[in-house]
């Protein structure tokens, strides 16, 4: 199959696109990048903006590491050794379900970060920021919103 013609240099390329998919798919579906709003505010930004790319790649990178040996541990399962013999045409090894896995695991990271769009802006902020971040954050909306207010 797919997995058995992948090379373990090419699936590890895979995976850490899918990843990165994941985090950029977040990162712009849910608003999380911020842009400076006057030039001394340009360090914080790069702050948040750093922690927010490494905090969800973390978690991206668990969850598929999650994702990839629970998919090992059910292709072990339910796929027979003789059934992907009989498709691979050659004799099964450990290393076939790991491929086999690898890929399932890149492509349902990829799925799961499109699915992420059924998840609240509130429930990927609370995932990828602190309580205090958080706050923050919304006291700086309301001045934002406030200070449009009174501009109209």
């Amino acid at each position: 199959g797919m997995a058995d013609a992948q090379s373990p240099a090419r699936l590890l390329v895979i995976s850490a696109l899918a990843v990165t998919a994941m985090v950029a798919w977040l990162i712009m579906h849910h608003g999380l990048w911020e842009r400076p709003r006057e030039s001394e505010e340009r360090r914080h930004t790069l702050l948040y903006n750093t922690a927010s790319v490494l905090t969800l790649s973390l978690g991206a990178a668990c969850a598929y590491f999650v994702l990839f040996v629970l998919l090992l541990l059910a292709a072990m399962i339910v796929i027979s050794t003789s059934y992907l013999r009989s498709h691979l045409q050659h004799p099964v090894t450990m290393s076939d379900y790991i491929a086999l896995a690898w890929l399932a695991g890149s492509m349902g990271t990829v799925a799961g970060a499109v699915g992420s769009t059924l998840e609240t802006d509130e429930d990927i902020r609370h995932a990828a920021y602190s309580k205090r971040e958080r706050q923050r954050r919304a006291r700086r909306h309301a001045e934002q919103t406030r200070d449009h207010g009174t501009e109209t």
